[in-house]
């Protein structure tokens, strides 16, 4: 497997969203499509209505030899992120993300959704959750219990030892190191500007593998897409409900019922 090299831009002006706005409108203003061409991830102190958002990066897949990452300084824009229309359709970034015709690929989208609905009142749709079609891609319904980290599965896919895996890993540890406070680092890594080359490689390394991710788990038949789908449903519903806990075991667990688990091990099987 491959993966295609990354070309980071920030964005932290009105006028860049615009033409990026106007950029992915123009993307998407043919048929509708159905596979993503936006993978998404989000930064910030404690990721959650409970917290902030400072950095969000968008990999634009156009198909070309090389993927266009924009790190949307939300730390200095604030809302003008979301809210500054482009110039063709007056639409903006919230239209886009809350236009369920417009596939958009997260690994866990939980918390991203419910930072971006409490703190910007971004409803999001048209998710795919990656994390989810990883664990209903797996062969039995014990090895599905839980879900798993999207560091696990790269190195899976990746065999650990090769350069890319190796040189991708090395870029989350030295992230984690300078923002994570349990390993001695400060959220305020995150909004320090300009932004460190060790923050922009953490946060371009969170989506860079999520296209070639999609196209490797994707395939299965209709039936797995839809259960993919509806738990994914479920999942942004979730985070944008009152009562929703950002934090906590449960998020472990996979959310399949047995009717799906016995549905998804034939499924694997046949």
């Amino acid at each position: 497997m491959t993966v295609k090299p990354v070309i980071p831009k920030i964005i932290n002006a009105a006028g860049q969203i615009r033409e990026l706005v106007d950029q992915v409108v123009a993307l998407h203003g043919g048929p509708e499509v159905s596979k993503p061409t936006m993978y998404i991830d989000l930064e910030g102190e404690q990721l959650s209505r409970e917290g902030t958002i400072s950095i969000f990066t968008l990999l634009l897949d156009t198909g070309d030899a090389s993927l266009t990452t924009y790190l949307i300084d939300v730390h200095q824009l604030g809302a003008q992120a979301f809210d500054t229309a482009g110039t063709q359709q007056n639409l903006t970034l919230k239209d886009i993300l809350q236009d369920a015709r417009i596939p958009k690929a997260f690994w866990d989208v939980r918390n991203d959704s419910d930072a971006l609905f409490a703190l910007f009142g971004v409803a999001l749709q048209g998710v795919v959750d990656i994390q989810l079609m990883e664990n209903a891609a797996r062969a039995t319904t014990k090895s599905r219990r839980f879900v798993g980290s999207l560091e696990n599965y790269v190195q899976k896919v990746y065999l650990g030892g090769s350069v890319f895996a190796s040189g991708w890993g090395a870029a989350k540890v030295k992230g984690k190191d300078l923002f994570d406070p349990d390993r001695g680092g400060s959220f305020e890594a995150l909004n320090e500007r300009p932004m460190s080359d060790d923050i922009v490689s953490y946060c371009v390394g969170d989506v860079q593998v999520l296209p070639e991710l999609w196209n490797r788990l994707h395939g299965g038949d209709e039936s797995w897409l839809k259960i993919v789908g509806r738990r994914t449903e479920e999942r942004v519903i979730a985070s944008q409900e009152p009562n929703y806990q950002p934090v906590g075991t449960y998020k472990s667990l996979a959310p399949w019922s047995p009717n799906e688990n016995d549905h998804l091990n034939y499924l694997v099987s046949n």
